[in-house]
Formats: structure tokens, C-alpha cells, sequence
């Protein structure tokens, strides 16, 4: 009986040892992955409002809202802020023409926000997604009138990373 309990604690402890030698580099893939990934933005947005409504004048005013994926490793998180200030300054002049309020919207790419994911979903209902995912994947978004920056609206989740 002394020599099966004796078998049965070294199989047991072979066994945790060879968990705990195959489970580290999974681990480690998990942890690490992405850190030196640098920062891009889609070349489109993903998704894009496009209103219009009349003014007091007769002027018609159009109000255009475009959503961005943000990729990128964790090892550039300090270089956010000003990725996405070069981003949006970039976007709203290719973008804001035509419009008199333009906001661009970024949002982090992950396994429930993706491009794949948000395509699939109908046009009409993709801006869900981005109400879903808002506490964990906003980042930031940027405020024009006409082609003059307004305000950067900020999520405090990412402070740390505003530099």
C-alpha cells in the first residue's frame, strides 16, 4: 500500500511538471504576443453615418461619423495619443471635405471588434457593435467643424497612454 501511494504521488508530480513544461509557451504566446506590432490604422473606416439636416437658413448641413480599427502591440501603448492625433489630422483632410461637423471614431481591433466580425453584420445595425464594445475598445475621437479641429474626446481607461 506505502509503495502504490509513493507511485501515485511521483506520477502525480511527473504529471504537473509536464502541464506546467507544455502550458509555458502557450503562455507565453497569450502574454506576449502583439508587443512588437506597431500601431496601424484601417486604411477605411469600418463603418460610416452619413446625415443631413436642414438649417434655419436652407442650407442643408451634413454630419458625417466614420469608425477606425486601431491594431497594435502593447509595447507602442505610450505612442497612442500621438498615432491617433497624425491619424485623425491625416483622415479628417482626406475626409472632412463636404461636411460640417465630422467626427472619426477609434476603436481597438480585438476578437470581438474586428473587421471580419463588424462586415458580417448588417450595414444598418453595425453601429451597434460599437455601443457594445464602447467600455472596452474606445479609444479616442476627434471633433471637426467644417475642416477646423474642434476636441479630442478621450477614454480615461487609456490615460496612462496619453502622451
Amino acid at each position: 500500500m506505502k509503495h502504490c501511494l509513493a507511485q501515485l504521488k511521483i506520477d502525480l508530480r511527473f504529471r504537473m511538471q509536464l502541464l506546467l513544461l507544455f502550458s509555458l509557451p502557450l503562455t507565453f504566446n497569450i502574454c506576449c504576443s502583439g508587443q512588437n506590432i506597431p500601431l496601424s490604422v484601417s486604411k477605411e473606416p469600418v463603418f460610416s453615418e452619413t446625415t443631413e439636416h436642414p438649417a434655419p437658413s436652407g442650407k442643408k448641413l451634413v454630419y458625417r461619423n466614420d469608425y477606425y480599427l486601431v491594431d497594435g502591440g502593447r509595447s507602442l501603448e505610450n505612442d497612442l495619443k500621438p498615432f491617433l492625433d497624425s491619424a485623425a489630422k491625416r483622415i479628417s483632410g482626406e475626409r472632412s471635405n463636404g461636411t460640417d461637423d465630422y467626427l472619426i471614431f477609434f476603436y481597438k481591433t480585438d476578437s470581438f471588434l474586428n473587421r471580419d466580425l463588424i462586415m458580417k453584420e448588417e450595414p444598418k445595425y453595425r453601429y451597434k457593435l460599437f455601443l457594445i464594445y464602447k467600455d472596452n475598445n474606445y479609444l479616442a475621437s476627434y471633433y471637426y467643424r467644417g475642416s477646423k479641429f474642434i476636441n479630442m474626446n478621450w477614454n480615461a481607461k487609456f490615460e496612462g497612454q496619453r502622451k
